[in-house]
C-alpha cells in the first residue's frame, strides 16, 4: 500500500488527468473496453 502522502499525491495526479477516482470500489471484472464493479455498473 502506498503511504498517505504518495496516496494523496496520486489522487491530485489523476484527477487533473481526468481519472473518476472511487475509493472502496471493488472490481470484480477487466473486460477489454471496460470494467464491472461488485454492484454491477460498468465502467469504460
Amino acid at each position: 500500500m502506498m503511504g498517505p502522502k504518495a496516496r494523496a499525491h496520486a489522487e491530485r495526479a489523476m484527477r487533473r488527468l481526468g481519472v473518476e477516482v472511487r475509493e472502496d470500489a471493488e472490481v470484480v471484472k477487466v473486460l477489454p473496453d471496460a470494467v464491472e464493479l461488485a454492484g454491477g455498473e460498468l465502467i469504460g
